[in-house]
């Protein structure tokens, strides 16, 4: 049991360049004394490990005495060397943990450096402290939470409130008309929250906003309200588009299409990457709720430049890159501090808020070792990530393709090292964002130009014939296709018009199935990629507008 605590304290030693050596020695004897006052009779089993080592010990050091005849003289050099032996030893475990311990402390030094000069205050302590303070009449988070908390605790299990309506709304073509039944339905439901959709509708004269949350000592056990409450207030206002768009309100139906971006601009900068990912899929949501307006009427010319403007704000957002600092944040800090034992690994294992001592750490000395590897390999992988995002967008795809084969190569190939997979799960998710933000900036440009087509063929009476025919003073400056650069693609067809990015291929495939994920396209399971918009002829918008009033159930 003694040669265990000497070499364990020699290798805890050894560790000096990536932590505090004394503080672990001082944690592995509170162990110690820990497990002795809890239970006694584990330092009884130890005695046969203890003495199994020792033995272990001493047959590697005294290999060559071992095989030696025992008539064999006794020197001063034999004796010499037979001093040597357990130093030598202790030289070996040290330079055994010492050097790796000092090479992945200069990885870490060199990708902290090259992190500060990449992207300045990416530490998760510093994130949390530069966000933006937003005053409360211009908060959107405060508008959203005021909407859930006007919103029955039951409406969601209500017909019209349920999941299982979304997915009945989902199957509704764009440009086809709700059942009436559902329309019943949506009716009811929408009738039973008054002031949570008066509230909701409020968000779109929201720009910005800040969610509080506390981060946990547990960071990974950090609560999320915040992603909660934004997709309870988009369901609501996914909802209240459906009937308005239905009933031929078109401008009314915009507005809360406005408001659903307004949830998603809520969550300002927030340095979690749920927050994030929730942003992505609600863009998503808001776009395809103005794409079903524009096929069941015709907007106002105002409703419409204010929507426009709206969608070019939001695709310009650097999600991505936002996501990808929160996530190397978050991960980073998580390895930093089980690295120094707060909270400690008996925390994970075991559930307690803190743990009064880490054994892990404590009687295992490589872990230093392991959470230093995956601090630098995750500097050192997102720093080149982020170098990417610098680049203009059209570069992007091609770089973070070839980034994400390098890694996920990298990580197979040094598992050994990444037993729980961690760097593994994190390599996988970071380019997932790139993806969806290309998609999702696809998406909201092309949507955008459709708009301005609209606005376009409501002051002229004819689709414009190409980018370059819609005037300044409607869209003054073109987006581009994110995935060339280039201007997106406009096509006629029958029945309306067509915009659209030509995707990750690069290859014009003239908008056909313009609204599968990316996600699926480039690892061969889908054939197109082209991503885009359509505009829809009046003749083939929906049916005619129900009466005059026919909203009353919906305030």
């Amino acid at each position: 049991m003694a040669s265990f605590v000497i070499v364990v304290v020699v290798c805890v030693l050894s560790t000096w360049p990536l932590e505090r050596p004394i503080g672990r020695i001082v944690d592995f004897v509170r162990t110690l004394a820990f497990d002795f006052e809890r239970q006694p009779g584990v330092f009884l089993a130890a005695l046969p490990a203890g003495a199994l080592f020792a033995w272990a010990a001493y047959e590697v050091t005294a290999w060559g005495r071992s095989r030696q005849p025992r008539t064999a003289p006794t020197g001063i050099v034999r004796r010499g060397w037979r001093r040597l032996e357990w130093p030598a030893a202790l030289a070996f475990f040290f330079l055994l943990f010492f050097i790796p311990a000092w090479r992945i402390a200069a990885r870490i030094d060199a990708a902290v450096a090259e992190a500060d000069r990449i992207a300045p205050g990416w530490r998760l302590d510093h994130l949390e402290a530069v966000r933006e303070r937003v005053p409360d009449a211009e908060n959107g988070a405060l508008v959203a939470a005021e909407a859930v908390a006007k919103t029955p605790s039951g409406w969601v299990t209500t017909a019209g409130g349920s999941p299982e309506f979304d997915r009945v709304l989902d199957a509704v073509p764009e440009h086809g008309r709700l059942d009436l039944a559902d329309v019943a339905i949506l009716r009811d439901a929408l009738g039973a929250v008054p002031e949570a959709l008066s509230a909701a509708r409020r968000l779109a004269e929201r720009d910005r906003g800040r969610y509080e949350i506390r981060l946990a000592t547990l960071l990974w056990a950090t609560d999320s309200p915040d992603v909660r409450t934004a997709q309870r207030v988009a369901g609501l206002l996914k909802r209240d588009v459906a009937l308005a768009a239905h009933v031929g309100d078109a401008d009314a139906a915009l507005r809360s299409s406005l408001a659903m971006l307004g949830v998603a601009r809520s969550f300002g900068d927030a340095s979690r990457v749920g927050p994030q990912a929730c942003r992505l899929s609600i863009d998503a949501l808001a776009a395809r709720s103005i794409r079903c307006t524009l096929g069941q009427g015709e907007p106002s010319d105002a409703a419409l430049a204010k929507v426009q403007a709206a969608l070019l704000a939001e695709a310009g957002r650097p999600i991505a890159r936002d996501a990808v600092l929160a996530l190397r944040a978050m991960d980073y800090e998580v390895y930093r501090r089980l690295e120094s034992g707060v909270p400690s690994l008996d925390s994970m294992m075991y559930g307690s808020s803190g743990g009064v001592v880490d054994h892990f750490a404590a009687w295992v000395p490589i872990f230093p070792l392991y959470w230093g590897h995956l601090r630098a390999s995750l500097l050192e992988w997102s720093n080149e990530l982020l170098a990417i995002l610098d680049q203009p967008e059209r570069d992007w795809l091609a770089a973070v393709m070839d980034w994400e084969t390098r890694s996920a190569r990298e990580s197979s190939r040094w598992r050994f090292l990444d037993p729980m997979k961690l760097l593994a799960g994190t390599f996988r998710l970071m380019p997932s964002f790139v993806f969806q933000q290309l998609q999702r900036r696809a998406e909201l440009r092309s949507l955008a130009v459709v708009i301005a087509a609209e606005r376009h063929r409501l002051a002229t009476g004819a689709w414009p014939a190409s980018l370059a025919e819609i005037p300044a003073s409607i869209l003054p400056e073109p987006p581009t296709d994110p995935c060339t650069g280039q201007p997106l693609r406009m096509e006629r067809f029958d029945g309306g018009l067509r915009v659209y990015s030509v995707g990750p291929n690069r290859l014009d495939e003239h908008g056909v199935d313009i609204y599968k994920s990316w996600q699926l396209r480039w690892r061969g399971i889908a054939p197109n990629d082209d991503v885009g918009a359509t505009g829809w002829d009046v003749g083939r918008r929906g049916l005619p507008a129900e009466p005059a009033g026919s909203r009353d159930a919906a305030p």
